[in-house]
This record gives C-alpha cells, structure tokens and sequence, in this order.
C-alpha cells in the first residue's frame, strides 16, 4: 500500500470510503495497493491519477514508508472513482 498526502494552503486531502466499501464511511489519505512488478512510486502516480483524478508532480518525504508528501499538477476539481466524498 502507498498513499498521497496532498496539501495546500494548511489542509489536507481526505478521501471517505463508500459506505459498500470495507470500512465504509473511513475517511482516508487517497491510496491504493502496489500492483505486481510496479514500485512503490509507480504505484503513487498511478494510484493517485485514478482514485482522485490529480496528476503527482513531485513527491516529498513525508518521514512515513506508507504515506508520501506529494505535489500535484492542478489543486482541483478532484475526481473520485474509489470514493464518495472528499475534504480539504
């Protein structure tokens, strides 16, 4: 698993799990499993472009080996496939 801290202006993004979903109603950092033969920075860009629809710029250390600090090409509109909701 990896996931994307993404940040601005003081906030954080969260993303809430669909209530269907394992832990339906969790709300989360935007993450996704690391697929086979892709590593764990793959899997960052990737991951966060399909879950919330923001390309990864630039990714920062966040000090965690889970969750990573990253820049994105354009602060919105996030696009969520994997979720119901979102925060800032």
């Amino acid at each position: 698993m990896v996931g994307a801290v993404v940040s601005g202006a003081g906030r954080v993004l969260l993303v809430r799990r669909k209530p269907g979903d394992s832990l339906g109603g969790l709300w989360e950092l935007p993450s996704g499993k690391v697929e086979e033969g892709e590593g764990l920075l793959e899997a960052l860009y990737r991951g966060t472009a399909e879950e919330i629809g923001l390309a990864v710029r630039q990714v920062g250390d966040s000090g965690a080996d889970f969750d990573h600090a990253v820049t994105v090409e354009r602060a919105g509109p996030v696009v969520l496939t994997e979720h119901d909701a979102h925060r800032r």
